[in-house]
C-alpha cells in the first residue's frame, strides 16, 4: 500500500469508530417520538450538537470513500480492495450526512433507517467475501467488524420505526461494541503503518 492509501484507511477506521460512538450514545440519550418521527423538543439543541460532528465525519468518509472509488489506488488483487473499502465508506458517509441533516431539522431517523438497513446487507456481503476470499491481513477480524457494522445498520430499522425501546437499546449496544472493535483495529493499523523503515532513508 502506498502511504496516502494508508492515510485514507487509517483515517477512515478512526472516523468509523468515532461516528459509531456518537450514533450509539445519541441513540441512548436523544428521545425520538416514533409516531411523529421527530426529535422531542427539549432534545433538539442536543441533537443539533450531535449532528455537527456526525455530519463532519460523514463528509470525511464520503470524500475518502469516493476518492478510493474514483482513483482506484489499490492496483493489486484485481482492484478488489478498492471495491471493499471505497463503496461502503462512500455510502456510509452519505448515511451519516443524512442523519446529521435529519437531526438538525428535528426529524426522526425512520427514513434514514430504511437506507441503513440496505447498507447493512451490503456490509454483511462484504464480510462474507472477506472470509471467503481471505481478504486483508486479518480476515477474521475484518469480517467481524464489517459484520458488526452491518448488523447494527440493519437493527436501525426496528430501532427507529418501532415503539419498543428494547430495539433502540439493542441497536445502541451493537453500535458501541462495533465502535470499540473499530477503535482497536484502527489503533493496531496505525501502529503498524507508523513503524519506521528498517533501512536508513536515502541520502
Amino acid at each position: 500500500m502506498a502511504a496516502p492509501t494508508n492515510d485514507f484507511l487509517d483515517g477512515m477506521m478512526w472516523a468509523l469508530s468515532a461516528g459509531g460512538a456518537l450514533i450509539g450514545i445519541g441513540a441512548l440519550r436523544l428521545h425520538i417520538k416514533q409516531a411523529d418521527d421527530a426529535v422531542e423538543e427539549p432534545d433538539r439543541p442536543a441533537a443539533k450538537g450531535y449532528s455537527i460532528m456526525i455530519g463532519l465525519i460523514g463528509i470525511f468518509l464520503f470524500i475518502t470513500g469516493l476518492s478510493i472509488s474514483l482513483l482506484w489506488p489499490f492496483n493489486f488483487g484485481g482492484g478488489v480492495y478498492n471495491v471493499l473499502f471505497g463503496g461502503p465508506a462512500a455510502v456510509g458517509g452519505l448515511l451519516l450526512i443524512g442523519t446529521a441533516a435529519a437531526l438538525i431539522l428535528g426529524n426522526g431517523l425512520r427514513e434514514i433507517s430504511y437506507a441503513a438497513a440496505v447498507t447493512g446487507i451490503y456490509l454483511l456481503v462484504d464480510g462474507v467475501a472477506i472470509l471467503k476470499y481471505t481478504l486483508t491481513t486479518a480476515p477474521t477480524e475484518a469480517a467481524l467488524l464489517y459484520g458488526g457494522l452491518g448488523v447494527a445498520s440493519i437493527l436501525s430499522l426496528p430501532a427507529f420505526t418501532l415503539k419498543a425501546k428494547a430495539w433502540k437499546y439493542l441497536f445502541a449496544a451493537v453500535v458501541l461494541v462495533s465502535s470499540i472493535g473499530w477503535l482497536i483495529f484502527a489503533a493496531n493499523a496505525s501502529l503498524s503503518h507508523l513503524q519506521p523503515p528498517t533501512s536508513p532513508p536515502p541520502a
